[in-house]
């Protein structure tokens, strides 16, 4: 399931328009992790583990800040070459209009006139820089022009010059630009004085064109792509027809039938268990309804319902500071059914292994509250749970050594072939304490009939 999504999510990128720029740097991390499982000798054909997708993409947009990134000499090349795209982004009219800013303020002068600006100036500017721009990756470091007749900015101050001799009514030259212009103090307008007209308008030029040349984004571009990975969820995820969800109905009866003694936890950000619950006539209590402001858990009548790492229908909010709050918190929205299908916002969910564990939202609290269950049982039935959240598996791990009568139930047909450490582990733990560790090798929807009648 976690592989398939991987390739929801490359395919979600690839289909929509919109996220084209964000293509490359995903491809990028999922040609990494597939090079990877080649290496260790495992198939690479056999699909990417989507945590282990998202994991990679925000290590990388992390990589300048990471502790040992001191360390590291160099990184792939083409991680840089993918980060300046998104500055690289800003097309010629940005320089254009820089440079004609400065322009049409020395042509205001030298022709001593504060009319409106020449739209023939900027067409020219325009053009010229639009050929400068396309120059730009082939000149020498630093962006050194010259001002021949044909190169990119000799026609741009070619450009700039014949407007000023239509205007004076006779040829002009940079002698006219330089000397009927005041020359403002601010150091980031004009080079030093002594410099001759020529070489003080090609300094200012190259300072634009380096200012708007594509630049390190440090991670920027892997970090939108993480950002759209999450809100991806929620058209992978979310359920719309109960249908699809039936096979969760005898489990929700048996818990329905006593509230008290019966506690479902989920991994899942989906909506699986409250869409077959809704259709059932069964109240769900997650408990984050009145989370914000006491920063507790709040649990009614119900079927209790820890949804450990987050749902697609919850969104953080960020309060304060104001009257009530003196300093800025965090809160959590349950966000109507309707409006998920919407989109526009960002899921509240913990996602990928290295954020498992987090203070920002009710996450804390909720893994606590399951610690508590946990312990309150002596039956602990897992079903579509690989065992890779080192928190949950501690909780386990001690659950397990506390009682003897404590019995752990693993619904998986394909459990055996696990390469997962603490699952083999517990694999083991099956062969030796049959009586503690149950294997149940058969699909969801058989076991919920079969062990919740």
């Amino acid at each position: 399931m976690a592989r398939q999504m991987s390739q929801s999510i490359v395919s979600r990128f690839y289909e929509h328009p919109e996220l084209r720029s964000l293509q490359r740097p995903l491809s990028f991390a999922l040609g990494g992790l597939i090079f990877q499982r080649s290496t260790e000798g495992e198939n690479p054909l056999g699909g990417v583990d989507v945590e282990d997708l998202f994991n990679a993409v925000l290590l990388l947009s992390e990589r300048h800040t990471l502790d040992v990134a001191p360390f590291i000499s160099g990184w792939h090349p083409t991680l840089d070459q993918l980060d300046r795209e998104v500055r690289g982004s800003d097309s010629p009219d940005a320089l254009a209009s820089a440079i004609y800013g400065v322009v049409t303020s020395l042509l205001q002068h030298a022709l001593e006139s504060r009319g409106a600006s020449d739209h023939a100036v900027y067409a020219e500017i325009k053009a010229a820089v639009k050929e400068m721009a396309a120059e730009a990756p082939r000149q020498t470091e630093g962006f050194l022009f010259t001002f021949g007749q044909e190169d990119a900015a000799g026609k741009l101050m070619n450009a700039v010059l014949r407007l000023l001799s239509e205007r004076l009514g006779r040829r002009a030259s940079l002698t006219d630009l330089w000397f009927k212009t005041p020359k403002p103090s601010s150091p980031w307008l004009f080079a030093p004085a002594r410099q001759s007209p020529e070489d003080s308008f090609r300094f200012e030029l190259e300072r634009a064109v380096t200012d708007l040349q594509p630049q390190s984004g440090r991670g920027r571009i892997f970090r939108d792509v993480a950002e759209q990975m999450i809100r991806s969820l929620i058209d992978l995820v979310w359920v719309r027809e109960p249908a699809r969800v039936d096979y969760l109905r005898p489990l929700l009866q048996f818990a329905d039938r006593q509230p008290s003694a019966v506690v479902l936890a989920g991994l899942n950000y989906d909506n699986a268990v409250e869409l077959s619950a809704t259709a059932s006539d069964i109240v769900i209590s997650r408990g984050v309804g009145r989370w914000v402001g006491s920063g507790q858990l709040e649990f009614g009548g119900g079927l209790k319902y820890l949804k450990l790492h987050g749902s697609v229908d919850w969104e953080l909010t960020r309060g304060g500071p104001d009257s009530q709050q003196l300093l800025p918190e965090v809160g959590i929205r349950e966000i109507p059914s309707e409006r998920v299908q919407a989109g526009g916002f960002r899921p509240a969910v913990i996602f990928g292994q290295r954020n498992k564990l987090t203070a920002e939202g009710p996450f804390l609290q909720l893994l606590a509250e399951f610690q508590n269950e946990l312990q309150r049982t002596d039956v602990l039935t897992v079903i579509g749970y690989s065992f890779r959240d080192p928190h949950v598996n501690e909780y386990v791990t001690r659950w397990i050594n506390s009682e003897t009568k404590h019995v752990l139930r693993i619904v998986d047909p394909y459990f055996k072939s696990t390469s997962i450490p603490y699952a083999r582990s517990l694999l083991q733990l099956s062969v030796a304490h049959p009586e503690r560790v149950k294997i149940i090798e058969v699909d969801a929807r058989e076991a919920i009939a079969d062990l919740f009648q």
